[in-house]
């Protein structure tokens, strides 16, 4: 939503974005939900703190992270950190961790929240995100998150499986690479 909608309605288009389903790496019930993974920008907004007291690992900027534990209390000693580099984006991504953190503030499109459930992670998410789905790993707070954690732990591999499934069906109307492209086109013409 927007106002510029509103103020230039014959002028403004929206075209949701676009993510193609690659890897369709399958839920396993044997993944390791004692750790966590983030892969992702270190915005603010991307709550990657959340992590901390947690097992896990992180793919993210050097810089950030180190910014982030020079200036806070925050060590992350359970983490294993790796530079941002998109040719160890898929091998990270099949490390052995269950749950993947895409908590983020004001998410516009969710690209690594997506990603995450093509290589077959279980996604914690903001409660702002996709709200028009009932997914229950949600958090918007600290604590939140960590209850989630618990909660993902507690739960049976069937009821992980259906929230999994869950987000994947709401996410699979973002995969139509033609419709994409012929939303596109008729802008431009």
């Amino acid at each position: 939503p927007s106002q510029m909608v509103t103020d230039f309605p014959n002028y403004t288009y929206s075209i949701p974005n676009f993510y193609e389903f690659k890897h369709n790496i399958p839920f396993k019930e044997n993944l390791n939900f004692e750790c966590i993974g983030f892969a992702s920008r270190a915005e603010t907004r991307k709550c990657m703190h959340w992590i901390h007291g947690h097992k896990g690992f992180l793919l993210s900027s050097k810089y950030d992270f180190q910014n982030l534990k020079d200036t806070t209390g925050y060590q992350f000693p359970n983490v294993k950190f790796y530079q941002w580099n998109p040719e160890i984006l898929s091998s990270f991504m099949k490390k052995d961790f269950g749950i993947f953190h895409g908590a983020y503030f004001k998410e516009p499109f969710g690209y690594s929240i997506f990603q995450a459930i093509d290589y077959g992670k279980l996604p914690i998410i903001h409660t702002d995100w996709a709200k028009d789905i009932d997914y229950k790993y949600r958090a918007s707070t600290k604590n939140e998150f960590d209850k989630v954690i618990r909660k993902i732990q507690m739960d049976t591999h069937k009821e992980r499986l259906g929230q999994f499934n869950k987000l994947k069906t709401y996410m699979l109307k973002f995969d139509n690479k033609e419709d994409w492209t012929s939303k596109v086109l008729k802008i431009c013409q």
